[in-house]
């Protein structure tokens, strides 16, 4: 209690201070957890940048403009993250880098690529890189974790 009211009266110094810095801003709130402007903007661009990359790959034209639209699927896409992050964390559900590795290692025999230079250069043509794919793969196993535990506990024990 004492901490939270310290830190209270340091945020309102801080704002109260002139000439003082906004250094982020909230782009929203997800029960316990902060989506920060800027995460939003960095998700936005990367997002944008994939769009075009798999329009180009699949010889469609990209998308002349990127709409509020598009910017409002990113934020919700990250709000989406955040939620499930707190549910699987209150699950006890947890991802290991070695369950990441394996399946960036399928994803490259999959692909045909063997050496660790060519798999970094075609995710650069796809506008990502190795930090981010381990990222995604985190997130797309700990969303296979949850849902395979919630769909277990609905299909009834046939030994009852």
């Amino acid at each position: 209690m004492k901490a939270e009211f310290i830190f209270g009266a340091f945020i309102l110094s801080a704002a109260a201070s002139p000439g003082a810095e906004t250094v982020d801003r909230i782009a929203a709130v997800v029960n316990d957890a902060l989506v920060l402007e800027s995460e939003f903007r960095i998700a936005d661009a990367r997002a944008e940048k994939v769009a075009a990359a798999f329009a180009a790959a699949s010889g469609r034209p990209a998308p002349k403009k990127w709409t509020s639209e598009n910017s409002f699927e990113t934020l919700g896409g990250l709000m989406r993250d955040a939620l499930l992050s707190q549910i699987a964390r209150a699950n006890g559900i947890e991802v290991s880098m070695e369950e990441v590795d394996a399946r960036i290692e399928d994803l490259r025999k999959q692909n045909g690529i063997s050496s660790d230079a060519e798999f970094r250069s075609e995710l650069a043509k796809q506008g990502t890189s190795i930090g981010e794919l381990r990222e995604q793969w985190r997130k797309k196993i700990r969303d296979y974790k949850l849902v395979q535990r919630e769909v277990r506990s609905r299909i009834p024990d046939p030994s009852d």
